[in-house]
């Protein structure tokens, strides 16, 4: 993964921007994509800083809040699809995901889909 550029580079990029006015002269300048220095312009424009944004964390999984109703639903009928289960997400609990959202969740709670019906995965499967 790409690292923030250094400060003092931020710096000199903002201060050589307002005295020019152009980003493609600035971004040959300092050898940097064009993008890059609109994008500190706007963040220097919008919040008054230079420092750069956060990069990359993990993201809370949107079904987690619904994993008790999945997995009642999954083991009341185990031959449901993942079809199914994303269209009574989104009829009876208000909730709308993609189906790979759905596949990925109901894998990540140790059911898979095979044929006609949802099974925990066994203890070899390859992960």
């Amino acid at each position: 993964m790409a690292k923030p550029l250094d400060d003092d580079l931020r710096k000199r990029m903002v201060e050589t921007m307002r005295e020019v006015g152009c980003c493609r002269a600035v971004a040959r300048q300092y050898r940097v994509a064009p993008s890059t220095v609109s994008r500190l312009m706007k963040r220097v424009d919008q919040t008054g800083s230079r420092a750069p944004g956060k990069m990359g964390g993990h993201r809370k999984r949107i079904l987690e809040a619904h994993r008790d109703w999945i997995e009642g639903r999954i083991k009341a009928r185990p031959e449901t699809a993942a079809k199914e289960l994303q269209q009574d997400l989104l009829a009876e609990r208000g909730v709308q995901v993609s189906e790979s959202t759905v596949r990925r969740f109901v894998r990540s709670l140790d059911f898979t889909f095979k044929k006609k019906r949802w099974s925990r995965r066994s203890a070899t499967a390859r992960t």
